[in-house]
């Protein structure tokens, strides 16, 4: 007996039968009656992939696999994408995963689970004990807020006679001891998203050197006195690097030299990759921040050229590294104003993630202060445009966030909801990764105050959600019910059943002595308060008020 398909939905058995000592050709056709995919329901942590096999069963009782011919689609492409039935994982949640052929399809579900690597920190002082030995876990350290930027590190031009000796990490331009002070306290299972950021005043076109445009050779104007940390660096950190032209043509040498460098000095020194994401640049839609040659006619060139220089530099020195996009301040809007503009102008081709700051606050206690909730509205407005830009299949990272400096929160009570309503959300909504800003900075965002070295009301509750949601996965958004009762939804793999358990708070709440009655479903039976102490279900209700609790199964 012969057997071929003309398509995996519609099959052609051709039998060769004798009767009465006569031969015949009867065509009996095989239609795909359903499709089964496997496996059912995996469990992995964000960043890893799934290979499922889609088994085309047809009408005869034959199987086909249709892994390769299926039409592939997720349910929840923030939690991933999938192409031949290979998923990968780019943030927490559940995505259904299908796979269809005409009008039949299969379905297997994929658990994206919280993993270390989505708590990553900001740290401001390097003399400051180490997070993990105080008890605050995380997965990457984000090195903006040590003093380790561009600027800092590489103090003159190493470039001798003409020749471009920046690549040499051992040239004594480059100053690698503060670097290394931070270096050396990594540990197994954490990384570095390292901030490139910072012209340095000695190769800026509006640097220490510079007299006015063109005076001398390179230089587009007088020193620019206004960036951030002049005081620290001197003028021009903000503007791009000399030789550098205003439409992104032109020598980028200095940028490109740097990050060879760098990567050189990591690798050579602590034979570890310990730098996987490279931040092309911190908030460039702020002045004082970014300042373009000409930004009326050529806004994003410069910085489209860098993100290119960075991108292909990195990936020629490891593929596997990842490259974000600048991440926008005031992202809520900026996402749209600025961002958005970027990706079209070509900037997704030279990242791997797309990055934005999470700073939410729009007026200032104790009036007006921060609501944790709204990072939902910025975290939506985000992934629209990355819809629109044709970036809908990569990770989505906040790569800074607190309530910020200008919030003036000085409440601890506040402070701790805010952590905890903060963190929650993020991961409901499927980000790959947030940045805390900062574990030690007196002025925001505090989980470790240097003057007590005692954990504040927010690193505890810190602690809290990472026991509470690591390993988890979220089942749904967090949401609210029609008493403004807010719920965030996870589930656990416990063996080959799952733990179901649920973060809730009253929105209406606003300071510590609001309380009111939850009805607690009834596969709920433990309660544990945003402190780690216990809490009472008593006749299917708890306590809720301004501080998230934790009810499990």
């Amino acid at each position: 007996m012969n057997r071929f398909r003309t398509s995996p939905s519609f099959a052609v058995r051709l039998c060769f039968i004798t009767v009465l000592g006569l031969s015949a050709n009867t065509l009996l056709a095989a239609t795909l009656v359903s499709i089964s995919v496997v496996p059912t329901s995996p469990f992995v942590s964000i960043g890893a992939t799934q290979q499922f096999t889609a088994t085309g069963h047809y009408s005869d009782g034959t199987t086909q696999n249709l892994t390769s011919s299926a039409t592939w689609t997720p349910s929840n492409v923030a939690v991933g994408p999938v192409t031949a039935g290979l998923a990968t994982a780019n943030g927490p949640g559940v995505n259904m995963i299908t796979a269809s052929v005409g009008t039949i399809n299969g379905s297997a579900t994929l658990n994206v689970k919280v993993s270390d690597n989505f708590y990553a920190l900001d740290i401001n002082k390097v003399t400051d004990p180490w997070p993990t030995t105080v008890g605050i876990p995380f997965g990457s350290l984000r090195s903006l807020g040590g003093q380790i930027k561009w600027a800092d590190i590489e103090t003159c031009n190493p470039d001798i006679n003409g020749n471009h000796n920046g690549k040499d990490p051992t040239n004594p331009c480059y100053s690698w001891t503060q670097f290394d002070k931070w270096f050396v306290q990594l540990q197994s299972g954490q990384n570095v998203m390292f901030t490139l950021y910072a012209t340095p005043s000695w190769a800026s076109s509006r640097g220490q050197n510079c007299i006015s445009s063109g005076n001398p050779p390179g230089c587009t104007g007088p020193p620019d006195t206004n960036c951030a940390f002049q005081t620290q660096n001197g003028p021009g950190i903000c503007d791009p690097p000399i030789g550098l032209n205003a439409d992104g043509t032109g020598d980028d040498h200095y940028w490109t030299d740097f990050i060879t460098a760098l990567h050189a000095h990591v690798v050579n020194t602590y034979a570890t990759e310990w730098i996987k994401y490279w931040e092309v640049w911190n908030e460039p839609n702020i002045s004082t921040e970014w300042n373009p040659t000409d930004p009326v006619n050529h806004k994003y060139d410069q910085l489209l050229r860098m993100a290119q220089d960075a991108y292909n530099t990195v990936k020629a020195l490891n593929s596997q590294l990842l490259v974000t996009t600048p991440a926008v301040a005031n992202a809520t809007m900026a996402v749209t104003n600025w961002l958005q503009p970027y990706l079209n102008a070509g900037g997704g081709n030279y990242a791997d993630t797309i990055t934005v700051h999470g700073y939410i606050q729009v007026g200032s206690c104790p009036t007006s202060c921060p609501l944790a909730v709204n990072v939902a509205t910025l975290i939506d407005n985000a992934r629209t445009v990355m819809s629109a830009t044709g970036q809908q299949n990569k990770p989505l990272q906040n790569t800074e966030g607190s309530w910020g400096v200008s919030s003036n929160m000085t409440d601890p009570d506040l402070e701790a909801a805010f952590t905890a309503k903060y963190y929650m959300v993020q991961i409901a909504k499927s980000v790959n990764q947030f940045s805390w800003y900062g574990f030690d900075f007196t002025n925001t965002g505090e989980f470790f105050d240097p003057n007590t070295q005692q954990l504040t009301s927010s690193g505890i509750a810190y602690q809290q959600i990472h026991a509470w949601a690591s390993g988890a996965v979220p089942t749904a958004v967090c949401s609210a019910d029609s008493n403004n009762f807010w719920t965030c939804k996870l589930k656990r793999q416990s063996g080959q059943a799952h733990t179901q358990s649920v973060v809730v708070w009253d929105e209406n709440c606003t300071d510590i002595s609001c309380s009111a009655q939850y009805t607690v479903p009834t596969q709920y039976t433990q309660c544990v308060k945003l402190d780690g102490t216990s809490c009472t279900i008593a006749n299917h209700h708890a306590a809720v008020g301004l501080k998230p609790i934790f009810l499990e199964n």
